[in-house]
Parts: C-alpha cells; structure tokens; sequence
C-alpha cells in the first residue's frame, strides 16, 4: 500500500496552491496500514494464485503483449516442425506442457525464482515483532551519521533523519512478512543475490513535492517473502526542497542494510 499527499492538485496549471501536504509522513502511515486494506490484498493475493493455476483461461500476466501475441508464440513452434496448428480444444494440453514462468529474465542474466512457486518450495515467511524495526535499522545504519528526528509507525514503516556533517538525509525502512503474491509486478527486473533474494535498486525524483528531492532505494525480498525496503533522501522531508545534492547513504550503503540477516530477527518463529 502506498499513501501520497501533494501540496497541489495534480495536473492543475501553477505552482503549489499551499505550503505543504494536508497529510503529513504519520497521517500516511496510518493511511497505509489501516486494517481497512486487508479485504483487498486478500482479494488480489487470491487474483495472483488462481493465475498461477488457471493459466489456460486467463490472459497472459504481462500488461504490454496481447493475448493475441500469446497465442501466436504458443502456436508456431508447432508450425515449424511440420505438425498442424492446435485449435480452442488443444488450449488445456498447451498450458500444461508450456507452463509460464511469470518472471523476466534479470539484469545478471539469471533468471529470477517465480515467487509462488517459491513459496511453495519453502515455509511461508512468520508474522514480525516490529517492535524491533526501530532498534534494527539504526543498528545497521553506517557509521559517522548522527541521528536526529525518529518516526516509529509501531508497524512495518519508520524513518529517521540522519547527518554526515553535510546536512540532513531522510532515511525510510519499510519491513512486510511475506509479499510473494505481488513479486512479479515489483521484481521482474531484479537482481538473483546467491542466497535467492531479489534485489532491485533505484534513484528517481521524489514523489511529494520537494524542488529537487531525489530518492535512492534499495528493495529486497527472501525467499520466503519477507520484504525489505530502504530509501534516503537528500532532505530531511520529502516535501522540503533538497539541502544537499545527494543522499548521505550511497545505494550500496542501502543495499547492505536491506540485505542484512539482522531482519530475520524480527520473524517470531
């Protein structure tokens, strides 16, 4: 779930029409983990399951090819070898022995886990003691930043403001149990690290109004699903202009946080 506010009304001509979002970082937080959200991703985690066990009747799960493309790539294999083209009636036979993967293959060249069918293979992720999250993210933060300003959502979302001597970075952590019903849309293009987590790192502008805010993050999820997500920003609020030109932790700062084993500690076995 992700909650956003804006000091405008997006697409609307001019600037800022007030000084800040109605909603500030705790207002969202609780946006985003209202119990109300539950129903819905129960709902899209039974969409995910069915389309990895019903795939003959169901479009493909890649948005950009159409389902005529899908049947063509079925069909012409079939073409070259001489043998005749399969009909509606031969759709069953053609899904069971062309199962689909469901995943690209990654920047490394190898291809990523499909994450049901991980899931499968492994025990589902255990519920987190997020009292731990706080403590756990500064623990693994690098060392020369002084830490300022602390959120704790007493949930699966805190943030920190931290300082090199070069001005004031924001620094988010995002924790969730198991998310392997959503791994497709959010790792198609990972990374395979050895232990099988899928890494997938970006820097992108922010997304809540700051003049020149970027954000760097680095997003992981285990085997097992547990997800973990950390940005930094080169502000100590994404909705207040840039201090600096660059986050004070460097993506690979970021990827050591994300893939630490100390967040397996949460996991209440």
């Amino acid at each position: 779930m992700d909650a956003r506010a804006f000091d405008r009304v997006l697409g609307s001509v001019g600037g800022p029409s007030r000084p800040g979002p109605a909603l500030d970082e705790k207002g969202l937080m609780r946006l985003a983990r209202a119990d109300v959200w539950r129903p819905l991703a129960g709902a899209l985690a039974g969409d995910a399951e069915a389309a990895e066990t019903d795939g003959a009747s169901r479009a493909p799960v890649e948005p950009s090819r159409a389902p005529v493309e899908s049947s063509r790539a079925s069909v012409e294999p079939s073409r070259a070898a001489g043998k005749p083209t399969p009909g509606a009636e031969d759709a069953p036979r053609i899904a069971q022995e062309n199962p689909r993967t469901g995943q690209d293959t990654p920047r490394t060249g190898q291809r990523s886990p499909d994450p049901l069918r991980l899931g499968e293979e492994g025990p589902k992720a255990p519920p987190l003691d997020y009292a731990l999250l706080m403590p756990t993210l500064l623990k693994l933060l690098p060392e020369g930043l002084t830490v300022g300003e602390k959120v704790d959502g007493e949930g699966e979302f805190a943030s920190v403001v931290v300082n090199d001597g070069r001005r004031k970075t924001l620094v988010q952590i995002n924790v969730q149990p198991d998310m392997r019903s959503v791994a497709d849309g959010l790792y198609g293009d990972a990374t395979t690290l050895p232990d099988g987590t899928l890494l997938a790192t970006s820097r992108q502008p922010g997304e809540k109004g700051g003049a020149g805010v970027v954000a760097w993050t680095a997003d992981t999820m285990r085997p097992d699903g547990l997800r973990v997500v950390v940005s930094a920003f080169n502000s100590a609020a994404q909705s207040t202009p840039a201090t600096r030109p660059e986050p004070a932790l460097t993506v690979e700062q970021l990827t050591a946080v994300a893939t630490s084993s100390e967040w397996l500690k949460l996991q209440q076995k």
